[in-house]
């Protein structure tokens, strides 16, 4: 009897720890968390489909920069064409369109073998929310594509057109934007990584700071840049428009302003066809054909050289008196500075003195060795040209002499116009002044 109870408590022992074993082999089994079948942080992410990259990182990253090159060479030939003064450095806006790629493929990013796709699941190693389709990529990548990505064409399109008004406006615009999204993307992050622990990047130095601050730093460093350099831009735009009406008020309340009437109707008569009026507020001078006569301005005529722009007699031609004036640049004074003031400074300036004395026309007339910005004419020096010892030159087109001395004795010319030639000529050097009667040719 007492064997047999040796062997029932034996039995209930063995099944006592049976069970234990049992159970404890359950808990590991639910405790132990799944092996990952991806490489991206947090390692529990739900990557659907992810298929590992078919392509090492050194050809990916080669053919990212042939496809950039290539893209960057052809915007660049198609915007030189458009505006042969461009700087090159303007075209790199059109890089930021390849996020359109990320919006209309996050779905099937993970699965897919394309050369993006598998760029995009490179960098993902430093974020993985672009793998997860996480609603705030989407929704400020989504933004990006559909808002940001057209503005940015437009500030492009704007850039390579010549010294169009809106440029400075968009860039504002695009840079605050990128700036912001910059801003949202990494404080997200970094605030989920501070506040629950849960990292998107995996922890190795080259996809933190290489990858994710790095790659990511010039959509901070750039759109500032560009917005600095428009901020400075609308300034002295401003602080120029304000010197400009603060000389035409103090003249004009002086003066008192001209009437309109007789100057203006034989103004709009007699203007160039084709060309802008000169009373328009919103024109820049008149530009006329008249680059040839520069290199047949060494015949003379009573009062300096003439020019030979004439066609043959006819009675039907009214003669006029041209006057041409050249120049040198102040030292110091950028080709973009001189024509940023002459546009926007001495344009207004001269403007309403013009009007006031019937002025037929005015042409600005530069070497082309000396641009590198849009300007209204170009002209390639000669050895008979003025503009061989000068920078540019101005030529005004008037009716008769008499109507040419009245305007230069005005009070107006030596108070406003004469002072601002000095903030951007050289008038120590000495300034070239021919003048003569030529045929009208329009």
């Amino acid at each position: 009897m007492s064997n047999f109870r040796q062997l029932w408590q034996w039995l209930q022992t063995a099944t006592e720890d049976a069970n234990a074993d049992a159970g404890a082999a359950v808990v590991e089994e639910v405790v132990l968390p799944p092996r990952p079948t991806h490489p991206y942080y947090p390692e529990d992410a739900s990557i659907p489909g992810y298929a590992p990259n078919e392509l090492p990182v050194p050809v990916l990253i080669a053919a990212l920069g042939g496809m950039l090159g290539f893209a960057l060479l052809g915007s660049s030939i198609v915007a030189l064409r458009v505006n042969p003064a461009l700087t090159k450095s303007n075209l790199a806006v059109f890089c930021w369109f390849m996020l359109w790629y990320f919006v209309l493929n996050h779905a099937t990013l993970a699965s897919s073998h394309s050369l993006f796709a598998q760029l995009w699941k490179e960098y993902a190693l430093s974020d993985s929310r672009y793998l997860t389709s996480d609603f705030f990529m989407l929704s400020v990548e989504s933004i990006t594509a559909l808002l940001w990505g057209p503005l940015c064409f437009l500030c492009a399109l704007t850039s390579a057109l010549p010294r169009s008004p809106l440029r400075h406006p968009l860039r504002i615009v695009a840079c605050m934007a990128h700036l912001y999204g910059a801003a949202l993307y990494y404080a997200t992050s970094l605030c989920e990584l501070h506040y629950t622990g849960r990292s998107h990047s995996r922890p190795e130095p080259l996809y933190f700071w290489g990858y994710y601050v790095g790659f990511n730093l010039p959509w901070v460093v750039v759109p500032f840049l560009i917005l600095a350099d428009s901020f400075a831009t609308v300034r002295r735009a401003l602080r120029a428009l304000d010197r400009v009406d603060g000389a035409l008020d103090g003249f004009w309340s002086r003066e008192g302003r001209p009437t309109r009437g007789g100057a203006e109707e034989e103004s709009k008569k007699t203007r160039y066809r084709g060309e802008p009026d000169l009373l328009a507020s919103n024109s820049s001078y008149p530009t006329t054909d008249l680059t040839t006569s520069m290199s047949n301005a060494n015949s003379t005529t009573e009062g300096g050289p003439r020019s030979h722009i004439t066609e043959p007699d006819s009675p039907e031609r009214d003669d006029t008196l041209m006057y041409i004036a050249s120049f040198r640049w102040k030292p110091g004074v950028t080709a973009n500075e001189f024509y940023d003031h002459w546009e926007h400074v001495h344009g207004p300036l001269v403007r309403p003195w013009m009007e006031k004395y019937g002025f037929l026309g005015y042409t600005q007339v530069h070497p082309k060795s000396a641009l590198d910005v849009v300007n209204p004419t170009a002209l390639e020096s000669s050895e008979e040209s003025p503009l061989v010892s000068f920078d540019s030159c101005a030529i005004m087109e008037v009716r008769d002499f008499d109507q040419f001395a009245a305007a230069f004795q005005d009070e107006y010319y030596p108070n406003v116009i004469a002072p601002d030639e000095k903030a951007f000529f050289d008038i120590e050097t000495g300034v070239n002044r021919a003048r003569g009667k030529v045929k009208r040719v329009f």
